[in-house]
């Protein structure tokens, strides 16, 4: 069965809105609590992340290509991170701080694709499907 072109909109939205802010997805769709558990934890990993190795050096794509690739997940936040570490006085870190700082960050952009996942699914299932047209020459089915 087809999905009527409104549903489908909004699970553009809804992906849009997950991917940007961690747990927006869901508060869109009406799970308000579920949507905080995720903003909160997703938040504090990333930003943890970011606290413990600098903006500069954790979300850089050229020294950790790899986690760049799931810090991206993180949405709004890693093009943040991005912007604090073009500014000036941004300090880079080395080592095992680094490598802590990464990682966090990354699972926190890893944590936010299962969390975008989750919101296209949820809004899937509340999606209810076109109803079948009628033949209105009464023909029987």
């Amino acid at each position: 069965m087809a999905l009527s072109e409104e549903n489908e909109k909004n699970i553009g939205l809804t992906v849009l809105l997950a991917w940007l802010i961690p747990g927006a997805g869901h508060w869109y769709i009406g799970e308000r609590k579920r949507a905080w558990i995720y903003f909160i934890v997703i938040t504090l990993l990333f930003g943890t992340g970011i606290w413990v190795g600098g903006a500069l050096s954790t979300v850089n794509l050229q020294t950790n290509t790899a986690w760049f690739f799931a810090e991206i997940f993180a949405g709004s936040y890693t093009l943040l991170a991005l912007l604090i570490g073009q500014l000036p006085g941004a300090v880079a870190s080395y080592g095992k701080t680094l490598d802590l700082a990464t990682i966090y960050a990354g699972v926190a952009g890893l944590l936010n694709l299962l969390v975008v996942l989750d919101a296209i699914d949820r809004c899937h299932s509340m999606v209810k499907p076109m109803s079948p047209i009628s033949n209105s020459k009464g023909a029987r089915s």
